[in-house]
């Protein structure tokens, strides 16, 4: 995509009175940001107001967009436009679908069949439990895990992506660069080298809370479902449903205890339709006419893809010790193992992420770290 396309598809979004739908509209008449901005003239024929004609025309967007345009040169993170070719289908299908998407990583999942799974922050153990089961069984299926890197029900579910084929995607709603939430932040540079980090947000956009509710319209939108693990009567997670359902994707929701607060939503959501499932089977069998089947017999053959490189020689003996430390204290927390053992944080957290993954350690909800039975 050339810069000239970049530079208009930058226009139409910093264009007073003009959102994902009204882009979407004119990306589909014009076929380029660049033709629609040429056509202008011709915005009244497809019913967009002279009001927004003349927004356009006093070029208010000027410094917005010369802004943005440094944040991208600026940035490492790679950027994908509503006009491109490549643009994913099923996010394109959505009434707003986002003009520009930056990314890193492995753009090629956005073409594999995706589940989000969403949820709550904090998560009693057997919500764990089913987030990790159902996450990782999905992803040895080749079905690519998509969720939002909050901490509880997202982190889990992007670790069960990344340990087979069908591998994660990470929707912000910050800038790729910014790290947040802290506690993710290597889980989320893991994600880079072993599946996708993706945002309509440009570099160093920071974690203002509106911006949660507009990204999980993306997270639905790649997706064919979104399930939902644990949900109060208030959560974020029951705007991604009601995304999923404006965009026509189907709605999975884990039931819980009628008596239990943190599980109203999910209750709720089944008794207004959504489909109760227990485990990635029940997904699996929903959405098999709308995937290709021709690989799932072959996961026993499959060998897992590493989560990033490795120097074995020292990345081992490193692990070794991490792992003697924990089962020697019973449980550790980062700080603790840092000063104990003299490691940084940022090279601790890393080989923490990579033995939690292949499942040598879990950390509980007050982020110490334990060897499991």
């Amino acid at each position: 995509m050339d810069n000239k396309e970049l530079f208009y598809s930058l226009v139409l979004k910093h264009t007073p009175g003009i959102g994902p739908r009204t882009w979407k509209k004119l990306i589909e008449v014009f076929k380029s940001a660049q033709n629609a901005v040429a056509n202008s003239h011709m915005w009244n024929s497809i019913g967009i107001s002279s009001s927004v004609v003349n927004a356009l025309n006093k070029k208010t967007w000027r410094k917005k967009v010369s802004k943005e345009i440094e944040l991208i040169k600026k940035s490492k993170s790679k950027y994908l436009l509503l006009s491109d070719p490549e643009y994913p289908t099923q996010l394109f299908e959505i009434p707003d679908p986002p003009i520009i998407i930056y990314y890193e990583g492995n753009l090629s999942l956005l073409k594999n069949p995706c589940i989000a799974i969403v949820g709550a922050r904090k998560i009693d153990t057997l919500s764990q439990k089913l987030t990790l089961s159902i996450a990782t069984n999905l992803s040895k299926k080749g079905i690519t895990i998509v969720s939002g890197l909050a901490v509880g029900v997202d982190t889990i579910a992007h670790r069960g992506g990344l340990k087979h084929k069908g591998s994660t995607i990470a929707v912000l709603g910050t800038g790729i660069d910014v790290n947040y939430p802290a506690p993710n932040v290597y889980l989320k540079e893991t994600i880079k080298k072993s599946g996708l980090v993706i945002s309509e947000f440009p570099s160093s956009t920071p974690p203002a809370s509106e911006n949660f509710p507009i990204r999980n319209r993306i997270i639905s939108g790649i997706s064919l479902g979104v399930l939902v693990v644990q949900a109060a009567k208030k959560s974020g997670s029951l705007i991604t449903a009601s995304c999923a359902l404006e965009q026509n994707r189907m709605v999975f929701s884990i039931p819980g205890p009628i008596d239990n607060p943190a599980f109203e939503g999910n209750n709720e959501l089944i008794k207004n339709g959504a489909i109760l499932i227990t485990n990635a089977e029940d997904i699996l069998s929903e959405i098999k006419y709308q995937v290709d089947q021709s690989t799932w017999s072959q996961d026993k053959n499959h060998e897992e893809k590493p989560t990033h490189q490795q120097d074995h020689g020292i990345l081992n003996n490193l692990s070794k010790k991490i792992l003697d430390f924990i089962k020697n204290k019973g449980e550790a927390g980062i700080e603790q193992m840092c000063d104990d053992l003299d490691i940084g944080p940022s090279e601790l957290t890393s080989q923490l992420i990579q033995l939690e993954v292949e499942g040598k350690v879990k950390r509980d909800m007050t982020n110490k770290y334990y060897i499991p039975n």
